[in-house]
Formats: structure tokens, sequence, C-alpha cells
């Protein structure tokens, strides 16, 4: 916790803050469409991102793991954005996000993580055509970002399994946690075709292997 603690003073000033600008705005006559997505993203930029923060050091992830959650609490908008307000036929726009995104694996989580927020607000709030929109960005995505090693990804994979062979149960349940930081977890939340589409892109994690 004592690691915690300048985290959540620096939360609870930034919250403070925001509260201050959202009162100002309101004084000054901005719509309420405005304030609520104000308010919106200051709640990501302080209590997601602390969220983040405790999750990682409760779970004691590896720094690479602890790294992919700050990545996706932080990030967990990009991809919406960009395939709902973004022209992602521009492969500059692409490059960059895949850039940012860096890794097949990390695409796949933010993808089911977008999936799951869209689909957690509410019924009728995730379609086809926004599974269809937020596919298309994915693929295309996928083609920029770098192929891992098939034999590191297999060994890998092994070594994975080997692990759950020999303790099925951990003793620690939160050791666990660092298995899946955000992954097919993030599913629980999301309506029935939300998590359908969630679950195909983790099916289909094997095609980031060929060229």
């Amino acid at each position: 916790m004592s690691r915690l603690r300048p985290k959540i003073l620096e939360a609870k000033a930034r919250l403070a803050i925001g509260c201050q600008e959202l009162q100002r705005s309101h004084q000054e006559g901005a719509s309420g469409v405005d304030l609520c997505r104000a308010a919106s993203k200051l709640r990501d930029e302080v209590i997601l991102k602390l969220l983040g923060d405790a999750s990682a050091d409760r779970s004691v992830c590896p720094p690479e793991e602890a790294e992919t959650l700050e990545f996706l609490v932080g990030k967990h908008l990009i991809m919406n954005h960009l395939a709902f307000r973004r022209d992602t036929s521009d492969e500059q726009v692409l490059v960059r996000f895949a850039v940012d995104v860096g890794s097949p694996e990390r695409l796949r989580m933010l993808f089911v993580m977008t999936a799951a927020d869209l689909g957690g607000v509410g019924p009728g709030v995730w379609d086809s055509w926004k599974e269809d929109v937020l596919t298309d960005l994915y693929r295309r995505a996928n083609r920029h970002l770098p192929r891992p090693d098939r034999r590191r990804v297999l060994r890998d994979g092994r070594c994975r399994q080997e692990d759950r062979n020999r303790d099925p149960h951990p003793a620690n349940p939160r050791a666990a946690v660092g298995r899946d930081p955000l992954g097919r977890g993030a599913l629980k939340g999301a309506g029935p075709a939300a998590r359908k589409a969630g679950q195909r892109i983790f099916a289909s994690g094997s095609s980031c292997l060929t060229p």
C-alpha cells in the first residue's frame, strides 16, 4: 500500500483539479453533452489509471505484464476513437496506431477491452456494424505489427502449459491475475455479442504468426 500512496495522492489532486474545471465549464455555459464527455475523460484519466496501478501491484505482475496492464488501462479508448472518429483508410494513421500498440498480443487485448467497453454500456450499443468496423481496424493494424518468432512463441506456449500442469490451482489466487491481465477476463462484463467478437479475435491469435 505504501508504494501506491503517492499515486493515490496524485490521483486525488488531479481529481480535485478536474472537478474545478468541470464546475468552471458549467458556469461558462457548457452543454450537458460536453460536461458528460469531460467527466468521462476525467474518470478514465484518474480512476482507471489508479485501478491499473493497484491491480499491477497486487498481482505482483512481472514488469512486462505490469507495463501491458498500464498500457491497456491508459489507452483503452484509443481503438474506439480511431475506429469511429478517424479515417482508418489513411495508412499513416494505422502505422502510428500500430507503433503505439507495439505487438499483436497487445492489439488482441485492446480489441477485447474495446468490445467489452462498448458492450457493457447498455443494450443495443454493440451491434454488427460496430463489430465489423472494429474488426476491420484490428486486421489492418495487425498487418503493420512485427511478427513474433514462431519457435519462441511455441516454446513459450509449452512453458505456460507446463506451469499450468504443475500448479492448476495456485495457492495465491492473486498470482493468477497476471496470467490474463485484462485479456479474456475483460469479456465477462460485456454483452453476448461483444463476448463472441472478442472470443473470435482470441481464437484467431495464431494468425499473427503467419506472414
